[in-house]
């Protein structure tokens, strides 16, 4: 991946997490995972050569999706107010029960749906080998 800022991308978000982490700022750490989950998704579906408009269209939805959800479970987590629920938990559990957590169930559907196989085709094998291995 000649020339491509994803790995960049993805070195800066870890960095952003890590400060965001040691912050305290566990709003600004989730959607710095989010964005972490797109820039790898776009990262490993790029250099597989199976990035095409409508999965990037799926992922970048995906991840807007996530963060809206991540920072209204952040707005609605109140803990100085009267406990409220919804569905029998509070709001920002039940963001995080119903909302986040079937939804990052979706990252490993749009896997399956990219990645056909877990093996490397044998060209892109035979290519790995010459490349990397020993003769």
């Amino acid at each position: 991946m000649k020339g491509s800022r994803l790995p960049v991308a993805a070195g800066l978000l870890c960095v952003a997490g890590i400060i965001a982490g040691l912050a305290g700022q566990a709003q600004a750490l989730g959607l710095v995972a989010v964005a972490l989950l797109l820039v790898l998704c776009l990262l490993a579906l790029s250099a597989g050569g199976l990035l095409s408009a409508r999965t990037g269209t799926a992922l970048v939805a995906f991840a807007l999706a996530f963060g809206a959800l991540v920072l209204l479970a952040g707005r609605l987590h109140r803990p100085s107010e009267p406990l409220r629920t919804l569905a029998g938990f509070p709001p920002g559990t039940a963001m995080l029960v119903l909302g986040i957590a079937p939804l990052g169930l979706t990252l490993g559907i749009i896997y399956g749906l990219a990645f056909k196989s877990e093996v490397l085709p044998l060209r892109r094998q035979r290519e790995f080998l010459s490349r990397h291995g020993r003769n």
